[in-house]
């Protein structure tokens, strides 16, 4: 196990950040800009479509919002902080350097799923595995994505650290014995999970606007106590970035790495671009044009980690907390501390919401992945096995679930990624056509 982990760290500290920056960049330079000079585009196409859903599919917000709920998870708050305690805060520059490459890879894998969708019982089915099967004429390269997103949902990014996350929340704060909250939890993650997209869009159309702007007022409340330190906060972000602030027992070129690979590595477990999970709400989108779905999406960049995340990593950084040793829960809750108790409330309340709307969400993407593979009786399988993880979740060690994470992620980012760059032409085509038809 411990040369598996070895082998994952090797990935996230040089061979998927090099990938991933020739990746983004190509796509930028093929698209001529269009993805940066056109940055708000899908604020224009989200006016211009009605809200109208059918049973063939949702429109194209509700499938923002389906998006934005696996995406902003405990990775925006967690996971930053989890970034800059080992990273330092260097690590939140990376992640805005990766965020500008994951706008053009999350336009890509959005656009290419709604463009490659097939229709199957009377109802969309999406995802990469659908464009991945269009390269390469066969489906063993779609099987390993599907095999590999299913047990990445298992036992690394859909279930176990968000679960976990709920429980400990529960647990430690509320003081909730911790049988009856992994009772009540799964109870209610079967409902809506058993419910399949029906219950997912309802979920992420009510609860995921809200919760945002909740969120982010409740981050610039706290950052406005301390605003006299947010200009010192960013001159130490850069200097860490390039291993001028050196993290506590490295060297300058180890600080560098530290913050590159932990940056990197929160930065897709957040945005979750190169994964290919957002394809599956982007393929249900109805009357809108592929291109113009992929520049909504780009929407979900700019909010989980151009806002979310700078948001929540200044507070860590300019409290200091990401400093102190001990329990995560504590350290971030202690971040938002203030005098009426407001930050610590709307921290906690955003932990359990955006984690239970990450949980519900990834049983949707898994249960396309098994349908693809097997069919609606695979699909009960996997709905059933979901559950008996969201219950189990909170007898697993934290350290090993990152590992495990981050392991899962590496086995499914490979396959998505070379389908992304086999079909950089059509990317290409695609986007030059829509917008010469445009004028």
């Amino acid at each position: 196990m411990n040369m598996i982990f070895k082998v994952t760290s090797l990935l996230w500290s040089y061979v998927f950040p090099i990938l991933l920056i020739i990746l983004g960049l190509r796509l930028h330079i093929i698209t001529k800009g269009k993805l940066i000079s056109k940055l708000f585009y899908g604020v224009k196409v989200l006016k211009k479509y009605s809200f109208k859903e059918t049973r063939m599919g949702i429109s194209p917000l509700t499938a923002l919002m389906v998006a934005l709920s696996s995406t902003v998870g405990i990775g925006n708050i967690a996971g930053v902080f989890l970034a800059i305690q080992l990273g330092g805060p260097g690590a939140l520059f990376w992640m805005w350097v990766l965020g500008v490459l994951s706008i053009s890879i999350k336009y890509a894998e959005t656009m290419l799923g709604h463009k490659y969708r097939e229709i199957h019982e009377n109802r969309y089915l999406g995802g990469p595995m659908m464009y991945l099967q269009h390269v390469f004429k066969n489906k063993t390269l779609p099987r390993v994505y599907a095999v590999s997103m299913l047990i990445s949902i298992m036992l690394g990014v859909g279930v176990i650290p968000q679960a976990h996350m709920v429980l400990d929340i529960f647990t430690t704060t509320f003081e909730t014995p911790l049988v009856i909250t992994a009772f009540v939890l799964t109870g209610v993650v079967t409902y809506l999970a058993f419910g399949g997209l029906k219950n997912v869009k309802h979920m992420a159309i009510i609860i995921m606007p809200a919760m945002l702007i909740l969120f982010v007022t409740g981050n610039l409340y706290i950052l406005l106590l301390h605003a006299n330190q947010i200009p010192q906060a960013f001159v130490l972000i850069v200097r860490s970035a390039f291993g001028m602030k050196v993290v506590a027992g490295a060297s300058a070129g180890y600080a560098l790495k530290y913050a590159v690979e932990n940056g990197v590595k929160r930065g897709i477990f957040s945005s979750e671009s190169g994964l290919g999970g957002a394809t599956f709400a982007s393929s249900q989108a109805i009357e809108v044009k592929s291109v113009e779905q992929g520049y909504v999406h780009i929407l979900e960049v700019l909010i989980d980690t151009f806002v979310i995340n700078t948001l929540t990593g200044l507070t860590f950084i300019i409290t200091g907390v990401y400093k102190i040793a001990g329990e995560s829960i504590s350290l971030i809750e202690s971040a938002y501390l203030d005098k009426f108790g407001i930050g610590k409330t709307i921290v906690t309340l955003g932990l359990i919401f955006f984690a239970f709307t990450t949980i519900v969400t990834w049983s949707y993407f898994g249960s396309e992945c098994a349908r693809y593979l097997k069919g609606e009786k695979a699909v009960r399988i996997f709905r059933l096995a979901f559950v008996v993880m969201v219950l189990t979740s909170s007898f697993w060690d934290m350290s090993i679930i990152w590992d495990l994470s981050d392991t899962t992620t590496a086995v499914m980012i490979i396959p998505n990624m070379i389908g992304l760059f086999a079909l950089m032409k059509v990317v290409k085509n695609e986007t030059k056509d829509y917008f010469e038809g445009e004028n």
